[in-house]
């Protein structure tokens, strides 16, 4: 019997070791990936509506959120900046940079855009809401909320990879963003070409014209889909005339290439 009564307090005693463990793996897989940010509205930092309507032009929108008194949060803003300038410079790759301001008081506010200004953080950044706050949470599910933590979010606004915490590096961060670029492309295939519509964005107005003049310029490099869209006449380069003709369609001269 004691023998018996031994073996059976060692098993409630492992039993009792592995919850902890069980539970903390259980709260280190929590995330929002499947939710969805379709309704998303809210405001920029200058009082400008965001709605969800940003996530259809671009093939995947990465969000990160963040405080002004965070330090893991600036401490990782020069390598979301040359991210940001990365993709600013390959307009080619459809992705897009948006910050989500997390605390918004008059104060933080105030100090979020001197912060972003100064330090020429000009991606988009929109004020946390209920929505954005739920996934925030959905990390940890008691209420708080870790910042910084990051999204990618694919074009019909569903979140698709939820990190916690900020990125070691720029290498880090670059291969965990193009990693997942690169996934979301080839779920979508390939794309139809609109003549004009340079920036995939499924219109063709006065952005496309500029990004076909910096083209022209020699600023950027197009290629594949959005060098085909901006070289509007089909000779197989893209110049000057290339950019009035995306103008022209965009201000309602012309109907068609």
């Amino acid at each position: 019997m004691k023998k018996l009564f031994a073996i059976l307090l060692a098993l409630i005693m492992l039993s009792a070791a592995a919850f902890p463990a069980i539970a903390a793996q259980q709260a280190e897989t929590r995330d929002a990936v499947g939710m969805s940010l379709v309704g998303l509205n809210t405001l920029d930092l200058y009082g400008n509506h965001v709605t969800d309507s940003i996530f259809g032009g671009y093939t995947m929108t990465v969000i990160n959120y963040w405080a002004t008194w965070c330090g893991p949060c600036i401490g990782e803003m020069p390598d979301f900046l040359t991210l940001y300038n990365h993709y600013q410079a390959t307009p080619e790759n459809d992705v897009q940079l948006w910050g989500v301001l997390m605390f918004d008081y008059s104060d933080e506010l105030a100090e979020a855009i001197e912060m972003v200004e100064e330090n020429g953080w000009n991606w988009g950044h929109m004020r946390k809401n209920a929505q954005l706050y739920a996934i925030a949470e959905a990390l940890v599910g008691d209420g708080s909320v870790p910042i910084p933590q990051t999204l990618i979010v694919d074009r019909s606004g569903t979140i698709r990879a939820h990190k916690r915490g900020r990125f070691f590096d720029y290498e880090e961060m670059y291969e965990y963003v193009s990693g997942w670029y690169e996934t979301l492309l080839a779920e979508e295939g390939p794309q139809p070409v609109i003549p004009g519509d340079v920036n995939g964005d499924g219109s063709v107005d006065v952005t496309d014209a500029l990004l076909c003049l910096r083209c022209a310029m020699g600023l950027v490099t197009l290629d594949g889909n959005t060098h085909s869209a901006a070289d509007t006449n089909g000779d197989g380069n893209i110049d000057v005339t290339d950019a009035l003709m995306i103008l022209r369609c965009a201000m309602g001269l012309i109907d068609s290439f």
